[in-house]
């Protein structure tokens, strides 16, 4: 397929389509994907040294840039110039590692609620301190704490005075 686009006209649909599917065509030398243990779909040996990295949603949006489709038509399949049905591999290749997708989004959420359970911990901590220092015995420091981030305070729960 010879580039048109460089010789002056906008490629048509079917020269899109079909650049497209001569792109996701894996070989031994030609371009191919794979997703990264961060949940990256990263693009090899498209003419230059590095791979380039997208999330999914970045990579619908430049599929729906390209061929002027929605997520749901490309999943589809759609039919080029000659009647024979066009895929998207790479839909295929997603719902095959949707399990493996799933668990980097849960073990993202997982590192985000730490972060998030460290802060709050932080912010308790730093609240009772406070409080001791105004004056608040223990229990009463305890209390505000907790109530002053919206919280109610865990049974048996204590905080340390240093």
């Amino acid at each position: 397929m010879s580039d048109t686009h460089t010789m002056g006209h906008e490629p048509t649909r079917e020269e899109l389509l079909a650049k497209i599917a001569e792109l996701t065509k894996q070989t031994s030398n030609g371009p191919y994907w794979k997703i990264g243990e961060k949940g990256g779909i990263s693009f090899y040996n498209l003419g230059q040294r590095f791979p380039i990295t997208m999330y999914w949603t970045q990579v619908v949006s430049l599929l729906t840039l390209l061929t002027g489709m929605t997520e749901d038509q490309m999943r589809a399949g759609v039919q080029d110039a000659e009647g024979n049905e066009v895929n998207f591999p790479i839909f295929q290749f997603a719902d095959a590692n949707t399990d493996k997708l799933a668990k980097l989004a849960d073990k993202k959420v997982k590192k985000l609620q730490n972060t998030v359970d460290s802060i709050r911990d932080e912010a308790i901590l730093k609240a009772y301190r406070e409080f001791r220092k105004a004056g608040l015995n223990q229990v009463e420091a305890e209390t505000r704490a907790y109530q002053i981030l919206g919280l109610a305070k865990p049974d048996g729960a204590t905080l340390p005075d240093e």
